[in-house]
Order: C-alpha cells, then structure tokens, then sequence
C-alpha cells in the first residue's frame, strides 16, 4: 500500500480503491489502520472534501466505543486539519444517531457535508473500520468518490518526500473544530414525534446496551415514554440466551440487546424466545402499507411464506446492511409519488433500516418501532412466522477463491438445481478462515443433505486448487487469510 520512503513510487503496486464493502478496515497498527497511513488518508479525504463542498465544509466526526477508536480519529484529524474545513467532534456517538444529524443539522444556512464514521461491527477487538456518509443521501459514499480519495492519497504520499511538502506539513493547521453542544438532543427531539407514549406505558423492558453507544440515550428514551426499563450489562448480543432468560426471570414484556455502534440489535419475547432481524421484518410488516420489504441471502425461507400469504414482496441483496440502504433508497425514489407509509430492510442479524429517517442501520429506532408497531396489533406475545430448518457446514480453507468463478460456481448452481423446493447459500466467515454451505428446507433431514453434500463437494474443489496452486508455482490471485 505504500512504498518504504525510497522517493520512487513509480513501481509501486497501488490498489484502484483504498474502500471494501464501503469502508476501509483493518487490523489497527497495521496498514491500512497504521499511523502514517491514516494520517494520509485524512489528508486525502480533506483534498477531495475541498473538491467536492469547498473550503469551510462542514464535517462531522464519530465514532463508537471500541477502544482503539479515538486513536483512529486523532490520526484522521491530523490530515483532515490540513485543509480549511470545519469538524464536529462528537467522539461516541451511535451511527443512527449521527446519520439522522448529518441530514438534520443547519447553522447559519450550513448543512453538514459528510460524516466520517469510526467502527466495525462484528469483528475481532484490534479490527476497526472507516465509513464515509455522504450528507445529501444519507449513504456511505459511492465507488467514484472511493476512488477519488484513494488517488488523493497516494498522490500525497508521493508527494510527501519533496522538501515543499514536508514543509507545509510542519505548518499550523488550516481547518477548525465546531461545537455541536449535546448531538443526541437534537435526535431526540425528532424521535420523540414520532411515537405515542401508549405504546410504553407501563410496559417493563430489558434493555442490554453492554458497551454500546446507546448506554444512556436508549434507556433515557424508553423511561421518557414511561416504560419501566431494567438496565443490564451482559453484552448478551453476542449471547441472545442471557437476554431471553433476563426477560423470563424479570417477568418483561420485552428485551433487546444492541451492538457496540447502534447498528444491530436482537430481541427476546415475554416468554424468552429470541428475535431476529427476520422476525422484526415480519412484525413491521403489519405497521407500514407498503408492499416491498428488503433482506439479505441469510433470512430465512419462512419469512418469504409468511411475506407471500400478504401479499408482499419481499428482496434480497447482498448480506451487508449498506446494501439494504441503497435499495431502499431506490425503491423510496421510485415510489415518491405513490408510497403512503415506509419501506423497511433488515439483515437477519438485526440491522434495520427505514425510509423517512436515513439510511443507515439504527438499533434504538428499530425498537421503538417494533414496540409501537407490537402495540399497535396488539401482539406483545410476539408472533411472527414460522421458520425453516436452517443447517450449516463448514469447512476450514485457506484462501477465499472467488465464488463466482468456475469451476467452484457450476458445483453450487448445480446443487441449487438439485435443491428446489429449499434453498442453499454459500458465504465466507468474516473473522476464521472458514467456507460455510447453509441450506434451508421444510425438513431438517433434506437440509442437512444439501449442507453436506455440497460441503464436501466444495472441499475437494478447493483441495483441487491448492494442488494446481503449488505445482504450477503460480502467486495465488485471491486474497489469503492472515
């Protein structure tokens, strides 16, 4: 990613874009997440910030409670104040919270341009990530303005062995901070409108924010409607079990648990079954008129039963919560002049996301929408659909081949057609170097089949190219797990 300070970059192999899955991420002290290296990347996201809104653009800066976190964003704030633009610093603040701002926030005829948010979910304590959100959309920046800053940036680190450039990084800084007294305020003041206290009170609710951002504004928002909140400190999202067997011995209506960054949250029943993303879609399915709901290839094969028999339609994307934003946001624009109510996504693992507030996944909304929706049809015991047998096997590997290349596709396509009546997806783990077949059928034995079959299908493939790999001496083009 950078060269060792020679003086010629002109060899050296620069990737066409710094960003994956929409954001840039990594091990924190190493590249990309290195000092050095984020020290440049802030400076190229301030270049392309004058290119693109102008000097004296306004951006706000958060992130959530990982402890590495402000490490991240001084590094940024080194680079970025090279230019004359505005910061807010916020530090830990939920990512709904500051979507809802970037979009909601004027002072003296400025809105914010951007937001550079710090955070990654579901990965291991040293692994952080970088997302950029654009302020007119509400969505993380697109593929040119990627590219763009990644061109910024090398062309800075180029220019950073010339005696004029190690000058003017030893001059004051050119931006300035800007103070938003209290961010979540203003959130809640938009919330707060949004919802009928009838919906809470008297309800008794477990939340579970662990070390989640949403610690304080959470449990303030569901007292203020007049719910009787029990505040734990279990982390029970990675453990669902703790909160449903809290809810049980508390006697609660209801429980959720939320991820560190706001983004993701999971529920238990008053009888301690535990809730899904699925399952919340199937519930807010009866708040909203409309007939289009977004998720992803990990939901279950129920919940497109339970969507057939009302006559929703329901899409899938790829299993990542941004793709869930841009699709709704297509669908919202497409039916601007026809919709009446809001179309709604969630991944399966608990990220929602709703039109007519922003984009991005927003843990504390979810909820509250789901307790008003609950309310609302009078369903507080929770019942939503009945699901498919899901089974999964895995198998250990040692590079992540491309799926959609043969001949590692045509055995998938092949088992799919094998597999009618259910359904199959192939998905590599996000934190062990781990290939997993998850198959779904009416039938628990039919989907362990499948799941099996096609495991050991894909591990003789994957031994096949491991073999051609060191006998034809040959690099290996994908990327190997470190």
């Amino acid at each position: 990613m950078t060269c060792n300070s020679c003086g010629d970059c002109s060899n050296c192999i620069r990737p066409v874009n710094l960003f994956t899955q929409s954001m840039i991420a990594g091990v924190v002290g190493q590249e990309p997440m290195s000092h050095e290296v984020l020290h440049f990347l802030g400076n190229a996201i301030g270049a392309w910030a004058m290119e693109e809104y102008g000097a004296e653009s306004i951006i706000l800066l958060t992130h959530d409670a990982k402890s590495t976190s402000p490490w991240i964003r001084a590094c940024l704030e080194t680079g970025l104040l090279r230019h004359p633009l505005y910061i807010i610093n916020e530090n830990v603040t939920a990512t709904g919270i500051a979507a809802h701002i970037t979009q909601r926030y004027i002072d003296d005829g400025k809105m914010i341009s951007f937001a550079i948010m710090i955070g990654a979910d579901h990965t291991a304590p040293l692994v952080n990530g970088i997302t950029l959100v654009d302020g007119d959309t509400a969505l993380p920046i697109d593929e040119k303005a990627q590219r763009a800053i990644t061109n910024h940036y090398f062309a800075i680190h180029e220019s950073y062995h010339t005696h004029e450039e190690q000058e003017a990084a030893n001059r004051a800084p050119q931006g300035a901070h800007w103070f938003i007294p209290d961010i979540s305020k203003l959130y809640i003041e938009d919330i707060i409108t949004e919802f009928t206290p009838a919906a809470f009170k008297k309800r008794k609710v477990v939340l579970d924010c662990g070390d989640s951002v949403l610690s304080q504004v959470a449990p303030y928002i569901f007292e203020m409607f007049g719910a009787h909140v029990i505040s734990i400190d279990k982390e029970s999202i990675q453990y669902p079990d703790r909160l449903a067997k809290l809810v049980e011995e508390h006697e609660a209506d209801i429980g959720f648990a939320f991820n560190g960054d706001g983004t993701r949250l999971v529920a238990a029943a008053s009888n301690g079954d535990i809730k899904d993303g699925d399952d919340m879609l199937a519930v807010l399915m009866r708040y909203t008129p409309e007939k289009i709901f977004v998720t992803t290839e990990m939901a279950n094969q129920g919940l497109d039963a339970y969507a057939a028999k009302r006559g929703v339609e329901i899409r899938r994307v790829a299993e990542e919560p941004y793709a869930i934003g841009r699709a709704i946001s297509d669908i919202d624009i497409a039916h601007l002049d026809t919709a009446d109510g809001l179309f709604i996504g969630a991944t399966h693992a608990g990220h929602v996301i709703m039109s007519g507030y922003h984009y991005m996944p927003d843990a504390l909304l979810a909820a509250l929408r789901v307790c008003a929706t609950l309310h609302k049809t009078k369903n507080w015991a929770f019942k939503t659909f009945e699901k498919y047998p899901r089974v999964t096997a895995s198998i250990p590997i040692d590079f992540a081949w491309p799926l959609e290349d043969a001949p590692i596709a045509d055995v998938i396509l092949a088992a799919r057609r094998r597999f009618p009546a259910g359904r199959i997806f192939v998905w590599y783990d996000t934190l062990e170097p781990k290939l997993h077949v998850t198959s779904e059928h009416a039938h628990q034995g039919m989907a362990h089949t499948a799941a099996v079959e096609l495991a050991t299908q894909l591990a003789a493939e994957f031994a096949k190219k491991k073999i051609q790999q060191q006998v034809s001496g040959l690099k290996v083009e994908p990327e190997a797990y470190s």
